[in-house]
């Protein structure tokens, strides 16, 4: 913290990969079907196999991974007021499984919009965590 100027902010972001439940693991995986099935994909089933139940989603993810809670509560110790909010993360896990091609920036864009949206609505539970903080101004004593 000493290296961040009073009043700067830090920007943490995140996964809470301990939030995932069944339902939007389905909508992930329809996710990547859908992607794969235009061509698009490099990499498929690494990806398909993390998303079949939620135990082998939290068994590829949750090795010596703190939690979102964990992040937040450490980032309120050091700095007090903590705005967290859900970020889209979900399309992250596909810009590397998708093929360098001409729709790749399109189709990941559209896919953190869905994200938004889904989340928004709670049709799905938001993967991502965004944590603002901003280290206190200090008082200067004029003399």
């Amino acid at each position: 913290m000493d290296s961040l100027a009073d009043g700067g902010r830090i920007i943490v972001e995140d996964f809470a990969y301990e939030s995932a439940d069944e339902k939007t693991l389905r909508w992930f995986a329809s996710a990547i079907r859908l992607i794969e099935s235009e061509g698009l994909l490099v990499e498929t089933d690494a990806l398909l196999s993390k998303t079949e139940t939620v135990n082998a989603w939290r068994e590829d993810h949750g090795h010596e991974l703190h939690t979102a809670a964990e992040i937040g509560a450490q980032l309120e110790k050091l700095f007090g007021d903590v705005v967290t909010e859900d970020a889209p993360y979900y399309f992250r896990y596909l810009s590397g499984a998708i093929a360098v091609a001409e729709k790749r920036d399109a189709i990941l864009q559209a896919l953190a919009e869905q994200e938004a949206a889904r989340t928004a609505d709670c049709s799905i539970v938001a993967l991502g965590r965004r944590f603002v903080a901003a280290r206190p101004r200090q008082v200067r004593n004029k003399s």
